[in-house]
């Protein structure tokens, strides 16, 4: 598929040059005559000046008819198919590449869905553990190279269960949280799963910019705004 996208843009390319330097046209026109020296070798040919604030000429031909200059190029429809192609190889290598995350669409039953999703999973789970094993056989390498103990372990998240579109899910696990089957502490886990909270996300800084907002702002005792005592109200 990227091979495939490269020839497309190639092909496009191509007919762009083409279609930028249209070739000029002199219809029932003699060609100029060339010049040649004592050889017989052509020296030069008698110039046709174009371009912007010229003017060109179209005589009567032996024929009896007026010529005519034109210029032909590329069809615009041929380049608009090609850039077409191109657009729709880019959409299918983005397709191909986010295949092993994204679930099927359509009208597909709840276990296709789930065999689908597991496939997918385990296929990344399996280039997961590759990337891991390298990394850590990598850094046993570094390790003995610089004649350090090797301590050092990478983990790779293999996690990847929860779907950035899993908007259902974030609505069932609002309402398990509702009825006090999970805590909020376990939802706000399975949200920032799913991506619904952004990565800049803090759960404890949250916890205080909640706590001080459902504060009340009435003090407990009335308070004299001058003084600061409490006032002391009297019965009768």
């Amino acid at each position: 598929m990227q091979l495939e996208l490269y020839r497309a843009h190639d092909r496009m390319n191509y007919i762009l040059d083409h279609a930028s330097s249209p070739m000029l046209v002199g219809q029932g026109i003699k060609a100029p005559e060339q010049r040649r020296d004592a050889n017989g070798a052509v020296v030069e040919a008698d110039a046709i000046e174009i371009g912007p604030k010229q003017i060109l000429f179209a005589p009567m031909n032996a024929d009896g008819q007026f010529g005519n200059w034109h210029y032909i190029a590329p069809d615009a429809a041929s380049i608009t198919e090609t850039r077409i192609g191109v657009e729709g190889v880019r959409d299918d290598f983005r397709r191909l590449a986010m295949q092993p995350t994204v679930q099927r669409s359509g009208n597909i039953t709840a276990t296709a869905t789930s065999v689908d999703t597991a496939k997918a999973h385990s296929a990344l789970q399996a280039w997961a553990g590759i990337l891991q094993d390298r990394l850590n056989e990598a850094l046993a390498y570094v390790a003995a190279w610089m004649q350090v103990p090797d301590t050092v372990t990478v983990v790779v998240s293999t996690d990847f269960h929860g779907d950035a579109s899993g908007v259902a899910e974030a609505q069932v696990l609002a309402s398990a949280q509702q009825r006090q089957v999970i805590s909020k502490a376990a939802e706000v886990a399975e949200l920032r799963r799913r991506n619904i909270l952004g990565p800049d996300f803090n759960p404890e800084q949250d916890e205080l910019q909640i706590a001080s907002e459902t504060t009340g702002l009435e003090p407990e005792q009335p308070i004299d705004a001058v003084s600061g005592n409490v006032i002391q109200y009297r019965s009768g």
